[in-house]
């Protein structure tokens, strides 16, 4: 059944279950009796929905044994229910808009000319506002709202014969401003920081792209420069700044200095955000490290770069926030990758061992299984990493790339031919049809498993074909996935050519 209701329930943690009850069982959100039981009926299925049982002709008459199936007026009772859980959603996501919910009420105080609780409602929130470290562009439109309030609050309900009026008047209508600035300026450093992350694998036409040439009529950097000066709070000036740098980051590539600045300036004042807020800005560290680590000529060594980060974010737990406090399977993933790569093994199987634990209880023995594998396959123990693999359940696996990829390299390492080009059989058919990869990670992993389907060719021929071993030295010269150990592999087997020939 591909009810909306069905797939918003999946989603549902057991407490959530339990919330939506009782808001079914108020009066005041849902009068019928009727979708209260059919609920109560659907919240069995709870979480999985999977059951031969749940068909609409069971459901119809578990509700209504006496009653004859209606197709119409089931569908009718899955889309009220359906647009009970919308509202549902609606004030649960509003209870973590403190804000957002306070510039509501001050909307129905206003209305009903409620001024005292009005302006009460002004201060406790301008206070918390001030106390609050997310000086992100969502804050800064807040702050508009509060400042708008204020400037409606002098004009509807203060006369103006009040000597101080025109003074405050002046002085709300200077902060809306610069809320409304800021707003604007962190809004748009956003939408240019995303346009020209993707502008690094997808060329822009920026002749035609809006944000690209309005970064052109305005002088971000001399704006920037003056809100920071202009900045009566002295963390609100710090955190400025570090959003300036950050915009130099991605303007001016090339210049290594903002990176190490960036770096700087987030490590120190990192206590100024909330944590998400830092997570992201070390993500956007790691972005520019993963760009500059295939450059060469660099003044860092963005390889070592990258591992301080990872560790950096592990030690102080950046990773978490409000809604999940697992350790995220890419960031796990990607710092034992790094750690391989540097040759830190023994660092990296502590690694394993003591962190597959704060994983998602549903991916961490698969992430263990997995983790190994790579750990015995960098270190040439390929039995051990054959074994290791075997015990990943790939049907419920997130890296399903990533372990197709070891799988073939470890059993070419083990000349488990066939083996191989099994996996290599499978791995096209799953390139073709999955949609969760990129066109451009896709041709990388064609092309390496096709240069390893060659390389076994060779390695299985009686008398290679010159032309094979040309267009596979050929292939590792392009954009392909694991260069690295391509090149290593076929040193070796065009040494087994010359000693042979």
């Amino acid at each position: 059944m591909k009810y909306k209701i069905i797939e918003i329930l999946k989603t549902f943690s057991p407490q959530e279950i339990k919330s939506f009850e009782r808001f079914l069982d108020s009066p005041y959100f849902n009068e019928s009796l009727k979708i209260r039981k059919f609920y109560k009926i659907l919240e069995r299925y709870h979480p999985h929905f999977d059951s031969p049982d749940l068909t609409e002709e069971d459901l119809s008459r578990e509700l209504n044994p006496d009653l004859k199936f209606n197709k119409a007026t089931f569908k009718s009772l899955f889309f009220e229910i359906g647009a009970l859980a919308e509202k549902f959603l609606t004030i649960e996501n509003l209870k973590g808009k403190e804000f957002l919910a306070n510039d509501f009420l001050r909307d129905e105080f206003f209305k009903r000319k409620l001024p005292k609780f009005f302006k009460q409602n002004i201060d406790k929130t301008e206070q918390v506002l001030f106390e609050s470290k997310d000086y992100n562009s969502i804050y800064f439109l807040d702050l508009c709202f509060l400042y708008t309030d204020k400037r409606n609050y002098l004009l509807t309900f203060v006369p103006r014969s009040n000597k101080d009026h025109n003074s405050q008047m002046i002085s709300v209508s200077s902060d809306r401003a610069k809320a409304l600035s800021m707003f604007f300026l962190e809004a748009l450093r956003y939408q240019y920081d995303d346009l020209v992350s993707i502008n690094f694998s997808f060329e822009i036409d920026k002749e035609k792209n809006f944000v690209f040439q309005l970064f052109k009529v305005i002088d971000y950097e001399k704006l920037m420069k003056f809100m920071i000066s202009s900045g009566e709070n002295k963390n609100y000036s710090v955190v400025l700044e570090l959003n300036l740098y950050f915009f130099r980051l991605i303007n001016d590539f090339s210049n290594e200095v903002n990176y190490a600045k960036c770096k700087r300036l987030l490590i120190k004042n990192a206590h100024l955000l909330r944590v998400e807020e830092t997570y992201i800005r070390f993500i956007k560290l790691i972005t520019y490290c993963k760009m500059k680590e295939s450059e060469k000529n660099t003044k860092l060594d963005f390889e070592n770069e990258l591992f301080s980060i990872y560790k950096y974010i592990l030690l102080k737990e950046y990773y978490k926030n409000l809604y999940d406090s697992y350790l995220p399977v890419e960031l796990y993933r990607v710092t034992i990758k790094q750690g391989l790569q540097l040759k830190k093994y023994k660092w990296t199987l502590n690694f394993i061992k003591n962190y597959h634990s704060k994983l998602n209880p549903d991916w961490k023995m698969n992430m263990l299984h997995y983790s190994m594998a790579e750990y015995y396959f960098h270190r040439k123990k390929f039995d051990n990493a054959l074994r290791s693999f075997q015990k990943v359940e790939m049907s419920h696996f997130l890296l399903k790339v990533d372990i197709k990829s070891l799988m073939l390299m470890t059993y070419y390492e083990l000349g488990l031919y066939e083996n191989a080009l099994s996996i290599i059989d499978t791995f096209k058919h799953f390139l073709s049809n999955t949609e969760v990869l990129s066109d451009t990670l896709k041709q990388r992993y064609k092309a390496f498993i096709l240069t390893v389907q060659k390389m076994i060719t060779v390695k299985t021929s009686v008398k290679p074909n010159p032309m094979t071993k040309y267009l596979i030295k050929k292939n590792i010269d392009t954009d392909i996935s694991y260069k690295q150990w391509l090149k290593e592999k076929f040193s070796e087997l065009d040494e087994e050519i010359k000693r042979t020939a």
